[in-house]
């Protein structure tokens, strides 16, 4: 039963901002493998003849400090250029740290993001991060720089006899003010609060599934201390299915994600828009990891996304996407991943979207 209880507890998180290192190979809700994992990537999109590109790297490190703790730190760089302003630096570092109540099937969960990214932009390079930050395009990399971020939450797991475990979970995000523009006003993020409810139900000895739905509450973002907008609050719900056949096993996920409407304030007034500023999404995906050998395998990808059409610039659009990650292993606890995808998005009366991806990455655990 402690793999449910680590599977619903990591799923109850998954799809939020708060993504902790709770599932792992083990099957322990924390781990007690370290993980050190270098993750580059370049991804390319093409939007008629025009194109934007990111190359980046992330550095992934977990470490377990007993049965019922661990630490991780994330960081990146990225550089994006094509026909938009070059871009470079590094990310924010984000730390996390959990706390696992065996006995209460309870983990507590907190993450510290550290404001050592890029910010104070120029005007060009401040439209560069704009387009990078759109949800079409999965940048590996999709923001350089914010302000200090604090992201405490709590996650409770309930069995229900020997096949059946619900979870429950909140969590608080505190986002602290910065300049994103060179000689800009103060902006002050509103903070997040997430609900958010799971349940896994093992329908065989090789197979079960998974549903999920997560509840976003924005407060209001602040300009100079002015309350200036409010994006909307967003519901997202997921099912997965997952089955093992000897040596490979298949994933299947849904998911749809709806965010209300925003508002924009002048004078204390606040005025809803009159069309999602976030076009609604929904998502699946299909993946099958086949193994060859003790020291070769390759998973398969098949999915698509598709945007509400919106009088935002990137909706409307659907997505299909192909692709394989190849894992190498080199030794004992060290793998090779590699990454090769490509996407292809259409709309109607609009221009064909492209992309591709390729990483070559390296995962050490110890």
């Amino acid at each position: 039963m402690k793999t449910s209880v680590s599977i619903v507890l990591f799923l109850t998180l998954s799809l939020s901002t708060f993504r902790f290192a709770l599932a792992q190979e083990d099957g322990d809700v924390i781990s007690q493998r370290g993980v050190l994992q270098v993750a580059p990537l370049f991804q390319r999109w093409s939007l008629d003849s025009s194109t934007v590109s990111q190359s980046s790297a992330v550095l992934y490190v977990y470490q377990p400090l007993s049965r019922s703790a661990s630490v991780s730190l994330r960081g990146s760089f990225g550089s994006t250029s094509g026909d938009v302003t070059t871009l470079s630096g590094l990310s924010d570092v984000q730390l996390a740290g959990n706390y696992y109540f065996e006995s209460a099937n309870l983990v507590f969960a907190l993450g510290v993001g550290i404001p050592s990214g890029k910010k104070q932009l120029p005007f060009s390079q401040f439209r560069t991060s704009a387009v990078i930050a759109e949800n079409i395009f999965r940048f590996q990399m999709p923001n350089f720089g914010s302000g200090f971020n604090l992201s405490p939450s709590v996650m409770w797991a309930l069995p229900v006899g020997e096949d059946v475990v619900f979870g429950l979970g909140a969590g608080f995000q505190y986002r602290g003010e910065y300049k994103p523009i060179e000689n800009g006003g103060t902006l002050k993020p509103g903070n997040e609060f997430l609900g958010t409810v799971g349940v896994e139900i093992r329908t065989s000895e090789t197979s079960s599934i998974a549903l999920d739905v997560v509840y976003t509450r924005y407060g209001r973002d602040k300009l100079n201390g002015s309350e200036v907008f409010a994006s909307g609050d967003r519901v997202r719900a997921t099912a997965q299915f997952k089955a093992s056949f000897e040596r490979n096993e298949l994933l299947v996920v849904g998911s749809f994600r709806s965010k209300g409407k925003a508002e924009a304030g002048f004078g204390g007034t606040f005025t809803p828009l009159q069309q999602r500023l976030t076009p609604n999404q929904g998502e699946v995906l299909a993946a099958y990891r086949a193994s060859f050998s003790d020291r070769f395998a390759t998973q398969f990808i098949l999915e698509g996304r598709f945007f509400e059409k919106t009088f935002a610039f990137f909706s409307g659009y659907s997505i299909i996407g192909i692709g394989a990650v190849p894992e190498i292993v080199l030794a004992t606890d060290v793998v090779m991943p590699l990454r090769l995808r490509y996407f292809y998005g259409t709309k109607e009366g609009g221009q064909a979207l492209k992309g591709i991806e390729a990483g070559l990455g390296l995962i050490v655990r110890y």
